[in-house]
């Protein structure tokens, strides 16, 4: 009898994804998302060869998953998003907390 296997790839995405729901607050409103973008802040950070908190500190990640800014005008309004990280990460961040928010059926 053949014995079904799972994917390498995607059991190392499923246990990465189970550590970060791991290091989301219990008082986040969209876990998920948090999760999503801590693992985004990370990975940005290792590219780019910074901390994650010069990427965005947690408080941002905080406000992003509360508030779920969809535009540049509104991520300006998150505390330690300014120009430069507008300019570097401001489409990408609209795209994924979009990309959630419509996959819930939310409105932002």
């Amino acid at each position: 009898m053949h014995r079904s296997r799972s994917h390498p790839l995607k059991l190392r995405i499923a246990q990465k994804t189970a550590k970060k729901l791991n290091k989301v607050p219990s008082d986040v409103e969209h876990p998920q998302l948090y999760a999503q973008l801590l693992q985004w802040r990370e990975e940005t950070a290792a590219i780019n060869s910074n901390s994650d908190y010069e990427v965005l500190p947690m408080r941002s990640l905080q406000e992003l998953v509360k508030f779920l800014p969809t535009t540049k005008k509104n991520l300006k309004k998150i505390s330690g998003i300014g120009e430069i990280q507008l300019q570097m990460y401001g489409e990408k961040l609209n795209d994924m907390i979009e990309a959630y928010a419509v996959s819930r059926g939310l409105t932002t």
